[in-house]
């Protein structure tokens, strides 16, 4: 019997590989407000975390609305192009959903682009609860986006699973008293191996925080459920 009725998902970098369109509207942004001042690690740090956030962090003299405009206008285009699912992910999410687990995405991105990529892999038809930006006052890694989700579904956190690739999910899912597996095809932060080259810690520089699960392929998903 299952240890968990519920798998949460985080959407970028879990489910497709927007890094691309991520980093290029980084980029994008400096190139107006910072010209030169282009940091590619830095900008990889803020994955999973409130664009709202990060951009007041790394331009404070800004305001917040210009710097997203900034941002978004340069990425909404060319989301349909830049954008890709992860080979095998939407698979393993129908063999899940046809399981009978509950799912749901919990993602930091806002609702404007997260409705386009929505629409372009049809994304809810996996989802009985999609939580977005803009669905909560507080954004990861405060627990109230899993919160929220939890709460849609019916469901309880000790028996839910976090899935995603940021340092941000992990501390949103323990913050939410959820257990996380950590995807390892998108490289948001270093992960030692033992000798046998099997995963057995993740180093953020963050948080001593360890997830409960290391998933090497979409496949290994359903593995630990």
């Amino acid at each position: 019997m299952s240890k968990y009725d519920t798998v949460l998902f985080d959407f970028d970098g879990t489910i497709v590989d927007s890094t691309p369109a991520v980093l290029g509207a980084w980029k994008h942004t400096y190139d107006m407000l910072k010209p030169g001042q282009y940091n590619e690690s830095a900008c990889l740090s803020t994955f999973g975390e409130q664009l709202d956030v990060s951009l007041h962090r790394y331009f404070p003299e800004t305001p917040v609305d210009e710097a997203v405009a900034i941002y978004r206008d340069w990425q909404i285009s060319r989301l349909p192009e830049l954008v890709k699912a992860f080979p095998g992910v939407f698979e393993a999410l129908g063999r899940i959903h046809g399981s009978g687990f509950r799912l749901g995405l919990v993602t930091s991105r806002h609702r404007e682009t997260a409705d386009v990529l929505f629409d372009l892999f049809n994304v809810r038809d996996y989802f009985d609860a999609v939580v977005v930006c803009e669905d909560t006052e507080r954004h990861k890694p405060d627990p109230e986006p899993i919160d929220k989700a939890l709460r849609i579904l019916g469901s309880e956190a000790e028996k839910s699973l976090y899935v995603g690739d940021a340092v941000f999910d992990l501390l949103t899912a323990h913050n939410a008293g959820v257990d996380y597996a950590l995807v390892m095809w998108t490289k948001t932060y270093d992960v030692e191996r033992d000798e046998a080259g099997t995963p057995v810690r993740a180093v953020t520089g963050v948080t001593d925080d360890q997830p409960e699960y290391f998933i090497e392929s979409p496949d290994e998903i359903i593995d630990v459920l």
